[in-house]
């Protein structure tokens, strides 16, 4: 939560509340990785998924159409 609101600082409430709500999938990755919980289809396609959305929320240098990422959308050193 804390990592939430100071993420707030850098990137818009869209961008960091789609982040956020994308934590329960990781939960599910290291919960396959560290306890050995079984993955269905589903869940295998919504991570998959999920983790495609917040590449593109991350406004890859591909999809823009720039040469580099933008500095301004990128967290920077503190």
């Amino acid at each position: 939560m804390t990592l939430h609101t100071h993420s707030l600082k850098y990137l818009t409430l869209a961008d960091s509340a789609v982040i956020a709500f994308s934590t329960p999938i990781a939960v599910a990755i290291f919960a396959r990785l560290f306890l050995a919980e079984q993955c269905g289809i589903v869940s295998i396609m919504l991570a998959i998924f999920t983790f495609l959305g917040v590449c593109v929320l991350a406004r890859p240098p591909l999809l823009t159409g720039e040469e580099s990422f933008d500095s301004n959308t990128l967290v920077s050193k503190c």
